[in-house]
């Protein structure tokens, strides 16, 4: 029995009230529209941990979906007003302040709770492996990019234009630019330093992820000493965090400053000739065919 039978079985037997004849739907219980089940409130940690689906992800797939019925709701309304007399503050505030504290607090090691939840997290995900061999974040992403919306694009792609049109004609541009020189990147890489072995990639010492944003050069980016082969499980799971600073770069690559600037301007030049008509249905377009990037690391 997996996760979700298991939920489902125990969730039918602790509410055994949700299923009385005389309960009203919308009132007395919602339906999980995934699973039919009923309930009296969706919570994120039922969506995200149950149904291995993103909150957000949810919320995108069933929009006009009621997410507490509302007996509960009147109940948590209820909650948040009664007065913690010894703080004065409602009973909602006070426990708000108390989680705060905790996570916020350093323990012996200076680890901080919010950083030991981020890592339960992130172990939990790697370590809920299914029947196909899928860890917790890769069946999200595969479900990201295999559902398809009522507007023929997937969960993937609508959150990529959601954030295109959020960020206005300059932020588009930006991400357009940034998409070509991501993918730029990794072909003059994999000229500079070919990969054989399936099961290594080529790691960017400098990020690719970083680059645009400090304007360097994708011949400075792509050159062999920013280079190194390692296991591809260690390069798709490690950050895009700086271990070394653009200067640094330049020096083991043999560059100046001035000359990475003149290459960088030279690449934005010849995006600007080939991008006049950029909108978000050449996007659209593009992300269909080529199948999206923004992955760099």
């Amino acid at each position: 029995m997996n996760r979700l039978e298991e939920f489902l079985k125990r969730n039918r037997k602790r509410n055994k009230h949700l299923w009385m004849d005389d309960v009203v739907e919308n009132i007395d219980y919602i339906v999980c529209p995934v699973t039919g089940t009923r309930l009296s409130m969706l919570k994120r940690n039922y969506i995200e941990k149950t149904l291995n689906m993103s909150y957000n992800d949810f919320i995108t797939t069933y929009p006009h979906q009621k997410m507490v019925c509302d007996k509960r709701l009147e109940n948590i309304k209820t909650g948040l007003q009664e007065i913690d007399v010894s703080t004065g503050l409602t009973k909602h505030q006070t426990s708000m302040v108390k989680a705060k504290q905790t996570l916020e607090k350093i323990d012996e090691f200076g680890v901080s709770g919010y950083k030991k939840k981020g890592q339960h997290t992130k172990n939990g995900h790697l370590s809920n492996i299914d029947e196909n061999g899928l860890n917790g974040y890769q069946r999200l992403a595969k479900y990201r990019n295999e559902t398809v919306l009522d507007n023929g694009l997937t969960i993937q792609e609508n959150a990529l234009l959601k954030t295109l049109q959020k960020r206005g004609i300059d932020g588009r541009q930006k991400m357009f630019d940034r998409y070509y020189y991501n993918n730029l990147v990794r072909y003059l890489s994999t000229k500079s330093v070919e990969t054989k072995q399936t099961d290594k990639h080529n790691d960017h010492i400098f990020p690719v992820s970083r680059g645009y944003e400090h304007y360097i050069s994708p011949f400075v980016m792509s050159h062999p000493n920013n280079l190194m082969l390692v296991d591809k499980d260690y390069n798709v799971s490690k950050g895009s965090q700086l271990h070394i600073t653009p200067t640094e770069l330049f020096e083991m690559v043999g560059v100046t400053k001035e000359q990475n600037n003149k290459e960088f301007s030279v690449f934005m030049l010849s995006l600007q000739k080939q991008s006049k008509d950029f909108s978000l249905a050449l996007y659209s377009a593009m992300v269909k065919e080529l199948g999206y990037g923004f992955c760099g690391k």
